[in-house]
């Protein structure tokens, strides 16, 4: 039903998130992370946003005209426009905002 009237609705506010990792695992600063159901033991603090990540070096680089498309993840640091044929799939990951010439591409949630 539509509004007839103010909605204050809530609003997360703040830039920061939190998760958490297995006890196994590593994350530096920069990493591209992604989250999931799994429940960890330490306790790790992250920024959504808008990133540069490096992008695939073969036929699969984002160009110009991926920009709005979903772009999938290589590893915690490159992407690339396509997933891979089974049984290497890669998780869809973010959309390109932009794709410089520079090897690189920003990707927004």
């Amino acid at each position: 039903m539509p509004l007839t009237a103010v909605n204050n609705a809530p609003r997360a506010e703040g830039d920061l998130g939190s998760g958490s990792l297995a006890a196994s695992q590593t994350v530096f600063k920069g990493a591209l992370l992604m989250r999931n159901t799994a429940t960890g033991a330490t306790p790790v603090t992250f920024r959504p946003g808008t990133f540069r990540y490096r992008n695939s070096p073969s036929a699969d680089a984002i160009t110009v005209a991926d920009i709005g498309k979903v772009c999938f993840v290589i590893d915690d640091e490159r992407v690339r426009k396509r997933t891979a044929p089974a049984p290497a799939r890669r998780p869809a990951w973010s959309r390109p905002w932009t794709a410089p010439a520079t090897g690189s591409a920003w990707t927004k949630p």
